[in-house]
């Protein structure tokens, strides 16, 4: 299989992976809402009338589809992670009452409308914050304490 070497040919690639692990058809719309964009700048883009996309909406379609955002912008490495392709959908332990608190939080914000850059400030926090190994001192820099 010849290596897709458009933004176009790889947005093309991870949709057809992406649907034939669904099962469904991926629609314009879909990619438009994962974007936060409209339906007419999807249809731009198979035109291949944009040539870049914001970061906030190629880091939505890729988190969608689940690859790599610098694989879907610049064709930079693996299209996923191993850990992603591992596992379609994410199993989940059972969640303490302080996550479980968090997440009610971001649904009642994503369902009052908070814009996407606020979900996107939280995914980047939480995935810079890193758990430390016990006894490991790490003077007063904030991490998630177990």
């Amino acid at each position: 299989m010849k290596a897709p070497s458009t933004f176009m040919d790889r947005l093309q690639q991870a949709i057809a992976t992406r649907e034939g692990e669904l099962g469904v058809r991926i629609l314009k719309k879909d990619l438009a809402r994962a974007a936060n964009v409209s339906s007419s700048a999807v249809t731009l883009w198979y035109k291949g009338s944009t040539e870049q996309l914001k970061a906030e909406s190629l880091f939505g379609l890729a988190r969608y589809l689940r690859v790599r955002p610098e694989w879907l912008r610049d064709n930079v490495g693996p299209m996923r992670d191993s850990k992603s392709q591992e596992s379609v959908e994410p199993a989940f332990a059972a969640l303490s009452p302080a996550a479980e608190a968090a997440i009610a939080a971001i649904r009642s914000g994503d369902q009052a409308g908070m814009p996407a850059e606020v979900f996107t400030a939280i995914e980047t926090l939480l995935r810079s914050v890193h758990r430390r190994p016990e006894g490991t001192d790490d003077g007063d820099l904030p991490h998630l304490q177990a």
